[in-house]
């Protein structure tokens, strides 16, 4: 059993707090924020410590960090606070629900990847990826790095999925789709041919919206 410690002290930590406990050999033993934004001592009933002083109150060498930041900005966040912890020379951990199907699939650090989720034979998944409950992966697929893929999604096999996307709920592509890096893809969205440009794509089938560039949500 290894201890870790949570980045966050929001709703997303809170689920991921509870996932590590009840469905994992690892066991968090606090929440880690930037100072300024610790409003109490304590979430979810585990202490919450500066990310600034987080060396002194725990060693790099017994603890493990994982970062379940949602998709703020094209995952620009949680990109930029996982890049801050391994500055820090900490190694991060993943949560895979005992009740996803990954298979023989290689999967990278600091994923968070939900109850229902089928990720086939021979995909490749790197690393800080969010994946949520009852999405599908189809086989030899590859999904790059930073990524939030929402619940109920159907991404078909020999797909290629860039950094940093966003794919909304209920969306699915086609056999053999290429998507860019820094495309969002908005809820129940059909993408049937390759994304080369990054931006946003809505409807069926997906047509360009606008760019993702300062895009917020």
């Amino acid at each position: 059993m290894s201890k870790i410690i949570i980045f966050g002290n929001l709703d997303a930590a809170e689920l991921a707090c509870f996932y590590f406990k009840n469905d994992s050999f690892h066991s968090p033993v606090a929440f880690c924020v930037d100072g300024s934004y610790i409003k109490e001592n304590t979430f979810y009933g585990l202490p919450v410590v500066s990310f600034e002083d987080i060396e002194s109150n725990f060693s790099k060498d017994d603890y493990l960090f994982h970062a379940p930041i949602y998709a703020s900005g094209m995952n620009d966040l949680r990109t930029n606070i996982v890049s801050r912890i391994e500055k820090k020379g900490y190694n991060l951990t993943s949560y895979i629900s005992s009740k996803a199907y990954t298979w023989n699939s290689t999967i990278g650090k600091n994923a968070f990847i939900l109850e229902g989720c089928n990720i086939q034979p021979f995909c490749k998944v790197g690393n800080n990826n969010i994946i949520w409950s009852f999405t599908h992966i189809g086989h030899h697929s590859i999904i790059g790095d930073n990524n939030f893929i929402s619940s109920h999604v159907a991404i078909a096999g020999h797909n290629k999925i860039g950094d940093n996307c966003f794919i909304g709920t209920n969306s699915t592509t086609r056999d053999g789709t290429q998507i860019t890096s820094r495309t969002f893809i908005g809820q129940d969205s059909s993408v049937v041919k390759d994304i080369h440009k990054e931006g946003v794509y809505v409807g069926t089938p997906a047509r360009y919206l606008k760019s993702t560039e300062n895009l917020k949500f």
